[in-house]
């Protein structure tokens, strides 16, 4: 039981660290798609019971930064599971909705630079846990494939998100 609450203890630690860095980086520029889905599920009265707007996945877009981590990450890892999201529609009409909106939601998004990007990643992002777990070699390895494939200065892109709007039947 000791080892399960240091364990605990650790990770919970571990997102208190992250917790800063991910508010200062990723929830910016993540905004616009929060605000989009908050504004989806308000235009209107909301149904009974309550109201779930996920508004992250996985490698949200096939473009900018979060392509190419997917890209180097794939060299090093087995692929995920992303079909999951195929399965989301199907999933909500089988339960009892009624599917009113299903679009990919892009906004622009810039980084400074590719290294504040992959730190960002690293230190309070969504590769945090990896790289606590697979050390500084497999991070170092990691860091200089990415920024050997990502241009140089600030980076431009439009990601886009998938947007879902149901409604109980």
């Amino acid at each position: 039981m000791k080892d399960h609450a240091e364990r605990f203890a650790r990770v919970a630690r571990g997102w208190d660290e992250a917790a800063e860095g991910y508010d200062a980086y990723f929830v910016p520029r993540f905004a616009p798609w929060v605000e989009a889905a908050v504004e989806a599920v308000t235009t209107s009265e909301p149904p009974e019971g309550p109201v779930l707007v996920p508004c992250c996945g996985t490698f949200p877009e096939l473009d900018g930064p979060f392509a190419l981590m997917k890209d180097v990450l794939g060299r090093h890892m087995p692929p995920g599971d992303g079909s999951w999201e195929e399965r989301l529609t199907a999933a909500l009409t089988a339960a009892g909705a009624a599917v009113e909106r299903d679009e990919r939601v892009p906004y622009p998004m810039s980084h400074v630079d590719a290294p504040t990007v992959f730190d960002a990643y690293v230190r309070s992002g969504p590769l945090r846990a990896l790289a606590t777990a697979r050390g500084e070699v497999f991070v170092d390895r990691l860091r200089e494939e990415f920024l050997s494939r990502a241009p140089a200065g600030e980076w431009q892109h439009r990601p886009h998100a998938r947007l879902i709007v149901a409604h109980r039947r």
